[in-house]
């Protein structure tokens, strides 16, 4: 048997490195053509963004999460692979250790361009006056003024939120819709989306397949599930309005969670505020079968992941396979 074909069995059989290699080309694809399949039941949820919102951040970041955890586990796990004993087989791991490297770098610089106009609003902003303050802290959040241009108000930071007021949104809106506005911010300071939104832009940027249909479904549930939990303690009408005057001179940056949303919904999102009954909840007969499949996808993406997990652990009890 020549050096190249005993190299070759010697990884087909390993499992470890050649396995690792496999799952990428596999698995996520896979899972991003699984993942496509099942927003349509996640569509079937518009009425229930409490649900859907993180239903369909789960479905836009598994195809970049599976091939994360993939990679990880191959380049962790490929110290007892044989195939590292032959020049070949290293060459294998060098090609796995540079695709991953080069995307998982690739998404970390993205998102950190993408967040540096945040940081920037961050750093220039100023203590809230005493009456918008007084209203933040009625409402659980920090709230802090910037001077620039347009219309502004949006929350940022993932780890440690702000909500943020430009001097034009607060010369534009009456109390009763800085209250409203401010209670739609909390609404989303609670239910974290900053850090779900910045979790999601990482992962949804580490495959080439981005899932955009359900980035855009997460964006427009996550606004709408903080609409009704703002009207809570809220006017609607109030809250309708303030929408519709912040997105006229809006200069929100990309990687904020604002108050405008998404154009292309204003109109909606301001007709189920305005609606005396507003858009029927979904009932558990639509979500337990959403649930199930976007589990369903989930195991399929992380099943070589957990194989291989189970595989070294075997490997290891005892020093040796039992």
């Amino acid at each position: 048997m020549s050096d190249m074909t005993q190299a070759i069995a010697q990884c087909l059989f390993s499992g470890a490195l050649f396995g690792s290699l496999c799952a990428l080309l596999v698995v996520p694809p896979g899972t991003y053509l699984a993942v496509r399949r099942v927003l349509a039941m996640l569509g079937a949820l518009d009425g229930d963004p409490a649900w859907q919102a993180p239903l369909a951040a789960v479905a836009a970041a598994l195809p970049g999460g599976a091939f994360f955890a993939t990679a990880v586990a191959g380049l962790v796990l490929a110290w007892r692979s044989q195939c590292l004993l032959y020049p070949e087989g290293r060459a294998m791991f060098a090609v796995l250790a540079m695709f991953a490297a080069f995307a998982i770098v690739r998404a970390a610089v993205i998102s950190w361009r993408r967040h540096a106009e945040v940081r920037a609003l961050l750093r220039a902003a100023l203590p809230a006056s005493p009456a918008v303050a007084r209203i933040g802290r009625e409402l659980g959040v920090a709230v802090r003024e910037v001077a620039t241009a347009g219309t502004l108000c949006a929350v940022a930071g993932a780890f440690r939120p702000v909500v943020l007021v430009s001097h034009d949104t607060l010369g534009l809106l009456s109390g009763g819709e800085l209250r409203a506005a401010l209670s739609h911010e909390a609404a989303h300071v609670r239910r974290f989306d900053p850090l779900v939104g910045a979790l999601v832009d990482f992962f949804a940027e580490l495959f080439p397949l981005k899932v955009l249909e359900a980035v855009r479904m997460y964006c427009d549930a996550r606004e709408a599930a903080a609409d009704r939990r703002a009207v809570r303690g809220s006017d609607r009408i109030d809250l309708a309005s303030a929408i519709v005057a912040i997105a006229k001179g809006a200069a929100a940056p990309q990687s904020s969670v604002a108050l405008h949303g998404r154009p292309e919904r204003l109109g909606e999102r301001v007709e189920r505020l305005l609606g005396a009954a507003g858009a029927p909840s979904a009932s558990a007969a639509q979500r337990g079968p959403a649930l199930a499949s976007l589990a369903a996808v989930a195991a399929f993406g992380f099943f070589p992941v957990v194989a291989m997990l189970l595989d070294l652990a075997t490997c290891t009890m005892g020093g040796h396979r039992v």
